[in-house]
């Protein structure tokens, strides 16, 4: 977990859950590293915590030899650009998790990226009614929607990565 407080409701519950069933919780932030074999997980974001909790969301970058994805969450345009800065090997990734079910995207975030990744957002009902389209329709390359294309798995042999199934 990344050990924000202001985290929406339900999250005590399952932290409360997880603790009478003896299950270990770790605390990561930014540059907590892992790594099993050729696959290699990094903690880009965040750093420190701040007042929206949005912002606070655990993003991570997975290696897999020569394979790269990026998991961001539900971090805003803001944090998407501070990444994109401070993290230059983010723009090779080949398949991007479009952040906060295709919510505010930066202008820097949707040109950001190699011309052959896959971007793929999680989304369907939600009261927030996002997707926004206006966003995702500035994204031009390869994407992927769960509420159109349903469950979207990726295989990556550590040379190339392609669209598994869908639906």
């Amino acid at each position: 977990i990344n050990g924000d407080q202001n985290a929406e409701e339900g999250y005590a519950e399952l932290l409360s859950q997880l603790k009478s069933k003896n299950i270990p919780v770790k605390k990561i932030k930014a540059g907590t590293k892992r790594s099993f074999g050729d696959f290699k997980i990094e903690i880009l974001h965040p750093q420190k915590m701040t007042a929206a909790a949005n912002d606070n969301a655990v993003v991570t970058w997975l290696a897999y030899k020569k394979t790269f994805f990026l998991f961001t969450a539900d971090i805003g345009p803001e944090v998407q650009n501070k990444l994109l800065k401070k993290y230059k090997k983010i723009c090779n990734a080949d398949v991007v998790q479009i952040p906060h079910h295709g919510g505010p995207v930066s202008d820097e975030f949707t040109s950001a990226f190699k011309e052959s990744a896959f971007f793929a957002v999680s989304t369907g009902p939600n009261q927030w009614n996002l997707p926004d389209p206006g966003e995702l329709r500035r994204i031009e390359d390869t994407l992927l929607r769960t509420d159109q294309n349903g469950t979207v798995s990726f295989q990556s042999d550590g040379q190339t990565v392609k669209i598994l199934a869908t639906r």
